[in-house]
């Protein structure tokens, strides 16, 4: 035994996350497999509570949460235990409302010392976020995460319970309703404060501390409103244009290879381009 921050509320016009696609993908299934049906990559945040009162459309396989297809989904929670295969690490989270069971697949390729640093900090008794894809199995929902980060500031926690009721409440009322809009003609984040006039990107103080130059200017570039609502997000060759020479191509990529492994990212139509898990 053994014993993580941000993701997404829709941009009220054009963009964001919660808007699905005619055609969503299937649950469990690879990014590739995703991207080949075109799909829209999108992102919720939920509690175990609601992912146990979603329900599967037949005809799709398509689990749906407030009549919306599940893709990427975001939960917050502690683990309250854990174990390990040798194809993959297994846990049980615990939000307050209910319990999941996660797995973490690895790869020969990681590093012994990577492992022993997953091992150190993905413990029972520690708070996380996690991002991934909703399975089931003999009608036993569980999930696939992709990242999983642990929370060091408990406000994250906070943030993830009023993020799930903003979004739910924002489904459930349409976005259609007068009012819905937030003041100014400005669109509204993740944290559901205004963004700012359209075409300014957000500043990302508190997202970004810690990082680089280089990651904090392409994570200002991938967060870009434009960028932002666009369904393919902004490809690697226009992140480098658009810094021109201010950092290496080098460093540029290894930039948004960090954001994704952060969970600040997820690639789009295909591994070049990335869209923002923050907007």
């Amino acid at each position: 035994m053994y014993g993580g921050y941000d993701a997404g509320a829709s941009q009220f016009a054009g963009g964001g996350f919660m808007p699905s696609p005619a055609n969503g993908a299937d649950i469990g299934s690879s990014p590739a497999q995703a991207r080949s049906k075109g799909s829209v990559q999108t992102l919720r945040a939920l509690t175990v509570k609601q992912i146990y009162e979603g329900t599967l459309n037949a005809s799709d396989d398509q689990y749906r949460v407030d009549n919306e297809e599940l893709h990427n989904i975001t939960l917050v929670g502690k683990i309250i235990s854990a174990h390990e295969a040798p194809t993959h690490l297994s846990f049980t989270i615990d939000d307050g409302t209910g319990k999941i069971e996660l797995s973490f697949w690895t790869s020969g390729d990681d590093e012994q010392e990577q492992m022993a640093q997953r091992r150190a900090d993905w413990r029972v008794g520690v708070y996380v976020r996690v991002h991934g894809h909703l399975r089931s199995f003999e009608n036993k929902k569980s999930m696939v995460v992709f990242s999983l980060k642990v929370i060091h500031d408990f406000n994250e926690v906070s943030f993830h319970f009023l993020q799930c009721i903003f979004q739910h409440v924002h489904l459930a009322r349409g976005q259609s309703q007068p009012g819905s809009m937030a003041q100014g003609g400005s669109k509204t984040n993740t944290a559901g404060n205004a963004a700012g006039p359209a075409g300014a990107a957000p500043s990302g103080d508190g997202m970004t501390a810690g990082m680089t130059p280089v990651q904090k200017d392409c994570w200002a570039i991938f967060n870009h409103p434009d960028n932002c609502a666009r369904e393919s997000g902004a490809g690697i060759d226009e992140v480098i244009a658009q810094l021109n020479g201010r950092h290496s191509v080098p460093a540029i990529r290894q930039a948004a290879e960090f954001l994704v492994a952060e969970g600040h990212l997820y690639t789009t139509t295909d591994d070049l381009h990335y869209k923002s898990t923050a907007m």
